[in-house]
């Protein structure tokens, strides 16, 4: 797996001298995703701004959560994971698209 930057993420619109941001990141307005120790993680500044910062900064819980799932269903028997086939597809791609394997 890539490693990404740890969670927790969180939303920050800010003016960017009101920021814990590096210096030379600072000019005009930060609309993004920040990390635990204030860095950020993305910036956002087209489509629908305010839900595109929402998914991106549940990516790490969402990912948590899909591993998490992964770990329970991956082994179900084959009439099990038959009845579950498109969904157990999806997620297994989700995972592998989101820890940089596709």
């Amino acid at each position: 797996m890539k490693k990404h930057t740890p969670g927790p993420w969180t939303i920050l619109k800010a003016t960017r001298n009101d920021v814990c941001l590096p210096q030379a990141q600072r000019s005009a307005r930060f609309v993004g995703v920040i990390d635990s120790a204030c860095f950020p993680v993305a910036e956002v500044h087209f489509g629908d701004v305010d839900s595109n910062l929402c998914l991106i900064a549940a990516a790490p819980d969402l990912l948590q959560a899909a591993n998490a799932i992964w770990e329970k269903i991956k082994d179900l028997p084959k009439d099990e994971k038959d009845y579950l086939y498109a969904e157990w597809v999806a997620l297994s791609a989700a995972i592998d698209k989101a820890e940089g394997k596709s």
